[in-house]
């Protein structure tokens, strides 16, 4: 019923001018089980976007809900 919770909106472009594109960040696709340092070094070297600083903000309060919330029964 409420599958859509753990995806957050996100916009993508290449530069300022670019076209727009839209896409979703899921949560649960961002964890890792493995030591964090070299998880962190690897994504920053693939990173291809970068969120804006009110985008950074809504992410973080949207995932700490998501990641401090119980599973919700449908």
């Amino acid at each position: 019923m409420f599958s859509f919770l753990n995806y957050f909106p996100v916009i993508l472009r290449d530069h300022i001018d670019g076209p727009v594109e839209l896409a979703a960040a899921e949560f649960s696709a961002i964890t890792t089980l493995g030591p964090a340092v070299p998880a962190i070094e690897s994504l920053v070297q693939s990173k291809i976007w970068e969120m804006t600083e009110d985008q950074r903000v809504d992410f973080r309060t949207k995932l700490s809900v998501f990641v401090g919330r119980p599973e919700l029964k449908a």
